[in-house]
């Protein structure tokens, strides 16, 4: 007579994994840098790495899978550059660089971040003072030169090619910067703001050093 085990029940799933994928990309608007741009603010970035045979296809390795988590959740169906971003999951649990080509704007296909210094959750104290935002049509911004004003920004986004903002609210600065809130008239277009002008280096007549802009979603001030 055969003795069959004891049913254990269904295999558990498999751990969340920490390379995302990002489908829907607009591929004359984005490279390695402006994907960091944009999921920064859900977690570290590790590496990016576009596809060669699926042009506005990019994997991203986070530094956690709950980086990974919150990015899915906010990005996926979200539209940037009227196009529709898919966000899920990657089957492969790391990412490996391959062979770089060129983007359309000449930049390589393949970048790592792990020593960015713009990578804003590398330390308990420092993930404690990036509290996680949902996207909203308002940036906090900081870290900008402590006498930038709003027709500062209005030149910024002029060059950049990117929409007029409906408002900008300067804060008084502090440690020698200054901070504050934009609001664009739509999430899809503060997304593109996100994108663009995210670590954008802005630059104080009598300072050598430029100020590097730092943005995240807020939803102060959001009247939506």
């Amino acid at each position: 007579m055969l003795h069959c085990p004891p049913s254990r029940g269904p295999p558990a799933p498999p751990a969340p994994g920490k390379v995302l994928m990002l489908h829907g990309l607009e591929p004359s608007q984005f490279n390695c840098e402006r994907v960091f741009n944009l999921l920064c603010v859900f977690g570290n970035v590790e590496l990016v790495k576009f596809l060669r045979n699926k042009p506005g296809v990019a994997m991203v390795q986070m530094g956690d899978e709950y980086a990974v988590e919150r990015a899915v959740m906010n990005l996926n169906n979200s539209v940037i550059f009227d196009s529709k971003i898919g966000a899920c999951v990657s089957k492969q649990p790391e990412i490996i660089p391959g062979r770089a080509f060129e983007l359309e704007d000449g930049t390589g296909s393949f970048k790592d971040f792990y020593m960015s210094k713009n990578n804003r959750f590398t330390s308990q104290e420092k993930s404690a003072k990036n509290l996680f935002q949902h996207p909203s049509r308002t940036l906090h911004f900081f870290s900008a030169p402590p006498e930038v004003t709003a027709d500062n920004f209005e030149e910024v986004c002029d060059s950049l090619k990117l929409p007029r903002f409906c408002s900008c609210k300067i804060f008084p600065p502090k440690h020698k910067s200054s901070s504050g809130l934009i609001e664009w008239d739509s999430t899809p277009k503060a997304m593109e703001a996100l994108v663009v002008l995210n670590h954008h280096l802005m630059r104080q007549a009598d300072q050598k050093v430029p100020y590097t802009l730092r943005l995240c979603f807020s939803h102060a001030g959001d009247r939506e």
